[in-house]
């Protein structure tokens, strides 16, 4: 049997995660596009319909959170795992960097597949702003990454 191997976030990561975390958040950041919650209304669509809080509306207070750290407590199939995507997103749109951290690459992979890659195929305007890189485990929107590792 095979010993499962578990790594850490090194200090330096964390240094460099907690300070990308402030930046996301900043008055600065924040005023170089719309809200999330706007920008979703606007922008997105979910299995091709318009995107809407509509038996969610529990959801628009996170979306419209801008708190450099968000913890969600939740059960299964709220839309949080939507908002955490949409987010990332939207922040790699504004030009920043975002990476999400997964235990396994296996993890990553059926992600990717199963939840990043329909919701970018439901929205051909994010679609076009992904130029020369496109992974499961790196998206370029724009000018920033999408990275998802594990």
């Amino acid at each position: 049997m095979k010993k499962a191997v578990t790594t850490s976030v090194g200090t330096f990561s964390k240094h460099y995660l907690m300070k990308r975390a402030t930046e996301l958040a900043s008055p600065a950041t924040r005023s170089l596009t719309d809200p999330l919650g706007d920008w979703v209304l606007r922008n997105i669509r979910l299995e091709g319909v318009p995107f809407s809080f509509k038996g969610h509306e529990y959801l628009r207070a996170i979306y419209d959170d801008t708190s450099p750290y968000v913890v969600l407590s939740k059960a299964a199939q709220i839309g949080g795992t939507t908002w955490g995507i949409l987010r990332s997103l939207h922040a790699c749109l504004t030009g920043l960097n975002v990476i999400y951290f997964f235990p396994t690459r296996t993890d990553v992979l059926e992600f990717s597949k199963s939840r990043v890659s329909p919701l970018l195929a439901d929205n051909p305007f994010i679609m076009r702003l992904m130029t020369d890189t496109d992974t499961a485990g790196l998206k370029r929107i724009g000018g920033a990454y999408l990275y998802l590792r594990g």
